[in-house]
């Protein structure tokens, strides 16, 4: 038996003793932030001392595969409401993809009145989706300037399914929009 296998039981015994006594002068002094300060520093010592003794200072070893993490899409234009806002002459949207988990996405454009307008591939720009993290080009073509809603597939199926990946709103401008300016007095 090791020296911290005997030691570590003992501090959390006299840890419990300390987090007792001072939870009681927390009750005692109507809740004193001094008080209440070394109960939380002292709760926090023997979490962080049962953990150490639990695992006898190793990681937690478990049985359960961990969950894979869905893909992250970023455009390059989105803002944090995931809408797009470009110029009507711009053909091209491209954006990052983290956590890639097919060779083959697509994407389908459509109107306010939810008809499909354009659909396509999202292409790697290397070529390929063999990466973990993914650059990635979606050519719209000649849209009409308006208001359209962009959807990323991670397959045929769900896009049959109307499973998507990402759901953004795209504005397509005649000119880019003026910059505000705020004056205050």
């Amino acid at each position: 038996m090791n020296k911290e296998n005997i030691l570590t039981p003992i501090i959390i015994l006299g840890l419990s003793i300390a987090f007792i006594t001072v939870s009681v002068l927390v009750i005692f002094y109507s809740g004193n932030p001094k008080f209440l300060k070394y109960k939380l520093k002292i709760g926090a010592a023997i979490i962080a001392l049962t953990t150490f003794v639990n695992t006898h200072g190793l990681s937690q070893k478990t049985c359960y595969k961990p969950a894979v993490s869905r893909e992250v899409i970023r455009l390059d234009k989105q803002d944090d409401a995931q809408v797009i806002k470009i110029l009507k002459e711009e053909k091209i949207i491209t954006g990052v993809m983290d956590n890639v988990l097919s060779a083959d996405y697509s994407f389908a454009i459509t109107d306010t009145s939810n008809k499909l307008v354009k659909k396509g591939k999202v292409v790697a720009t290397n070529g390929k989706f063999d990466e973990n993290n993914e650059n990635f080009e979606i050519n719209i073509g000649n849209l009409k300037t308006g208001i359209y809603y962009l959807k990323i597939y991670s397959s045929v199926s769900n896009f049959e399914k109307g499973i998507c990946l990402y759901d953004g709103t795209l504005y397509i401008l005649d000119k880019k929009e003026p910059a505000v300016l705020c004056y205050y007095y």
